[in-house]
């Protein structure tokens, strides 16, 4: 699988799993921001794709959770060293000075969630 075959919701849902899993769809949405609809088709798509696993809660048995199958498990490593890899790429082009300016930006953005 490329980068590129993954959509911006399906990305956001592999990049929540890996610190929250298992999961129910409606901490998906919560997780990524997205509404339910968007969480649902991402969802079956990547199942679909193999990357992810849904079951049945073995506690409740109405509830479905989430998590990420060995193949997902992978994808999200090679995602994370993709993103590394960039960010790194990044950095290494700005200069000192501007690199403690984005840290600022970026901690203020942060701090207004």
């Amino acid at each position: 699988m490329r980068e590129a075959d993954l959509q911006i919701p399906e990305w956001r849902i592999m990049m929540a799993l890996p610190e929250h899993q298992p999961c129910s769809s409606h901490d998906l949405c919560v997780l990524t921001s997205m509404d339910a609809a968007r969480v649902s088709r991402a969802q079956r798509r990547l199942e679909d794709l193999d990357m992810i696993q849904v079951s049945t809660d073995a506690v409740d048995r109405r509830r479905l959770v989430v998590r990420l199958s060995d193949k997902g498990q992978e994808e999200v490593r090679r995602l994370q060293a993709a993103a590394m890899e960039a960010e790194t790429d990044l950095l290494d082009r700005l200069s000192p000075d501007d690199r403690a300016q984005l840290r600022t930006v970026v901690s203020d953005l942060y701090r207004q969630d």
